[in-house]
């Protein structure tokens, strides 16, 4: 509450265990236990370096933490020793998801929709339904070009869904089934 180690403020803390959480998904400091009044007290919480901790189950199912210095072995550090602060949003109740590694996920989906959505409109109609002739009934070559112009210039495209096909030759529109039929 006061002062969680020699060099931070409790705001200094706070904030950078808020952002390695936000950009990472966890945040961990070492937790230095101590004797305060007769009685085992945390004396200090120490940062660790981004990405030299990881989170897991050990045979015991007990949650334990491995740490790899940049100088020295690798340890194996059980919850006592490690003040874990986990973003609320986890896929395996262990380990905190980064909340920017799920707007670039998001981002990046949204975009991919976005693309799909302008080439489909943009490649022409979304067959809604067929062109029927009366049985024995066929378009001249003109009145054929006619229709294939109108269907690939004057109904293609996200402005004109919905519109209808000026139709000749006795030619009926028949609307396809919908999936909501």
């Amino acid at each position: 509450y006061k002062r969680p180690n020699s060099y931070q403020t409790a705001l200094e803390f706070k904030t950078h265990m808020q952002m390695c959480a936000l950009l990472d998904g966890n945040a961990y400091a070492r937790v230095v236990w101590g004797v305060k009044r007769g009685r085992p007290a945390v004396l200090a919480l120490l940062p660790f370096k981004r990405g030299t901790i990881t989170p897991e189950l050990n045979d015991g199912n007990e949650l334990v933490f491995q740490y790899r210095p940049s100088n020295g072995p690798a340890q194996t550090l059980t919850q006592r020793e490690v003040f874990h602060f986990r973003h609320p949003i986890s896929l395996d109740g262990i380990k905190g998801i980064s909340l920017v590694d799920v707007a670039v996920e998001t981002l990046g989906l949204a975009s991919a929709a976005e693309r799909a959505i302008a080439t489909m409109l943009a490649k022409g109609v979304m067959a809604g339904g067929s062109v029927e002739l009366p049985q024995g009934t066929e378009l001249s070559d003109e009145a054929y070009e006619r229709l294939r112009a109108s269907m690939n210039e004057d109904m293609s495209g996200s402005g004109n869904a919905g519109n209808w096909f000026i139709l000749e030759d006795g030619a009926t529109a028949k609307p396809f089934a919908s999936a909501r039929d």
